[in-house]
């Protein structure tokens, strides 16, 4: 393509509209995402009072859920249906967290429990309500482990609910993770056999379990659990499995080991397990995180469900302390997710610890979720996070694509303690309320209606760049086309100008007079003079040709050459003067 095409092009304004609509684009607000959140109310109480929602009739509606703390020494829930109360119940102690409250079916009789966990100052309880069925508690107050506050520190242990599951008869068992700060003890992943009253816990040791991933890994259609790990250094004496290093564990449906725990990193250290499909099998990918001050560096690996190392990779250029990996259920596990840092980078990675796709999604002010839910009813869940600002609450989908966002009012931060429910409502879509201290906010996420209408916008807003530059250029052509025949006028008049001021007849004759002085020696000095006159005349009038405006000063010198020149010529016929 020759250089006059290439510059023909660029110039064309189809092409100069281009970066100007792309500029137009990106700062546009983002109303045109593929998700959006939408504030449907709000809902104040005091600050010991919270509320949650749930569907505990599976009827298609949820029932609300008030849990009063107001008495220090026992926690009071009273459940309501189409506001109105339908029983209250009082369980001695309090939820350390609650987040520790799950609803759940573990009879399958399609009417939900409200399991409690309440804790003493040196005990643990399980208390299971039945609210609506049989309107009792099914369970009150069953003592599941001890605990001793640690000196100097208000930690108390979390209890976190992993929810029922089949355990191998016809009911579900309940499943959840107790975690220890300085308090040390429990640090389990407990089993409870609701109906034989039967609690299995994992064996003793010191690693602090944080969350659990539920999965079968070896098609015996039992669950397994895949825990994160943290290795706070808190045991400073020799224990099992002591938290000064971080470990690589599966527990089976039993609470036991699948295959003796891995000894990985020294504290501080993570280990972030989840599941992912190698040659056809479910394996396991670790992420082994070392967050102290050593040249100690971090990892990705790849393990075989008998505790195998298959594969180590070694990352960096990551924030230590805040990463982690995340699984990706959505696509059968053939992939995971590695978040690196709060700037939302995010990279996709196979079971061969290859990158698949890189993601950026917004700053974030937490790596860890504070809720993984499906909350628009889709069948896959959505993330939870605070933003980086901790002014807003941050949805991201499963696959870490479409973020978006609901920005809070003021007072409230996003990064202050919150729990979330989902909210159901025969003919709508669901709700989540997020529930801060004293007050409530019920959104709803769903998809953008205004998504599909970016392509017409974008569309009308290149159609409108490229009209008004094609605008601009018809009328930079039509006032260079104006110059232009302007310029050719002008010059038509300084030709005009040029003859009407040196007469052909009067040039011929200066010359002819010149040339007889010249060929007379005692003439020469009255030539030069006369031709210096001449010379004078013609410059004036070439150099005033191009001039739309002359200076009198100029004129004048000219119209004093012209006569004298004809003066010279008729040899002083006649006498001139100029007045002004």
């Amino acid at each position: 393509m020759s250089r006059e095409r290439i510059e023909e092009f660029i110039l064309h304004p189809a092409f100069l509209s281009i970066p100007i609509w792309v500029a137009v684009i990106i700062i546009l607000p983002p109303i045109f995402s593929k998700y959006a959140v939408r504030h449907l109310k709000d809902v104040f109480s005091v600050d010991v009072i919270s509320y949650f929602y749930s569907d505990l009739d599976c009827d298609g509606n949820s029932e609300k859920i008030s849990v009063d703390l107001a008495d220090d020494e026992r926690t009071k829930i009273i459940v309501y249906k189409n506001d109105r109360i339908v029983d209250q119940f009082n369980i001695e102690y309090q939820p350390t967290h609650l987040s520790s409250i799950l609803f759940d079916d573990y009879n399958h009789d399609n009417y939900l429990e409200i399991y409690v966990f309440t804790a003493s100052d040196d005990s643990i309880f399980l208390s299971i309500i039945d609210p609506l069925k049989s309107g009792k508690t099914i369970l009150s107050g069953r003592y599941v482990d001890s605990w001793q506050k640690a000196e100097d520190s208000d930690s108390n242990p979390s209890i976190r609910p992993l929810g029922t599951m089949e355990g191998g008869e016809s009911q579900s068992d309940l499943f959840f993770v107790i975690q220890s700060g300085y308090c040390l003890k429990p640090r389990k992943l407990y089993r409870y056999i609701i109906d034989r009253d039967t609690l299995f816990k994992s064996p003793e040791a010191g690693f602090n379990i944080s969350n659990c991933i539920i999965k079968d890994l070896d098609n015996d259609n039992m669950p397994e659990f895949i825990p994160e790990i943290q290795a706070p250094g808190n045991y400073q004496v020799e224990y099992p499995y002591t938290d000064m290093f971080s470990w690589f564990i599966i527990f089976d449906h039993e609470m036991k080991f699948m295959f003796d725990p891995v000894k990985i990193l020294p504290y501080p250290s993570d280990a972030y397990t989840v599941p992912v499909k190698y040659d056809g099998k479910l394996h396991l990918a670790a992420y082994f995180k070392y967050t102290g001050s050593e040249e100690i560096p971090s990892s990705l690996c790849l393990f075989d469900i008998k505790g195998n190392k298959l594969k180590e990779m070694i990352v960096d250029n990551i924030d230590k302390s805040n990463s982690r990996i995340f699984t990706a259920d959505y696509n059968g596990n053939q992939t995971f997710f590695f978040l690196k840092n709060l700037d939302g980078e995010v990279e996709e990675y196979d079971s061969q610890l290859s990158i698949v796709k890189k993601i950026t999604i917004s700053p974030l002010g937490e790596f860890s979720p504070r809720e993984s839910m499906d909350v628009d009813g889709d069948g896959r869940k959505e993330y939870i996070f605070a933003s980086g600002d901790t002014k807003s609450i941050v949805f991201v989908r499963d696959n870490f694509r479409d973020p978006a966002f609901y920005h809070l009012e003021e007072g409230l931060k996003a990064i202050e303690t919150f729990h979330t429910s989902l909210y159901l409502e025969n003919g709508s879509k669901p709700a989540i309320y997020i529930q801060f201290p004293g007050h409530g906010l019920m959104l709803r996420y769903q998809k953008n209606p205004l998504y599909y209408l970016k392509y017409p916008l974008y569309a009308s807003i290149y159609g409108s760049i490229l009209a008004f530059i094609l605008i601009l250029s018809r009328i930079q052509s039509y006032r260079l086309r104006q110059k232009q025949e302007t310029e050719k006028r002008i010059a038509s008049l300084q030709m005009k100008a040029i003859k009407n001021q040196i007469d052909p007849h009067f040039t011929l004759n200066i010359l002819n007079l010149i040339g007889s002085l010249y060929s007379n020696p005692k003439n020469r000095k009255k030539a030069d003079y006369l031709f210096g006159k001449y010379a004078r005349l013609i410059r004036q009038t070439v150099i005033s040709s191009d001039q739309i405006i002359v200076p009198l000063s100029e004129e004048l010198d000219f119209l004093r050459n012209y006569p004298d020149l004809e003066k010279f010529r008729n040899e002083d016929n006649f006498s001139y003067s100029i007045e002004i």
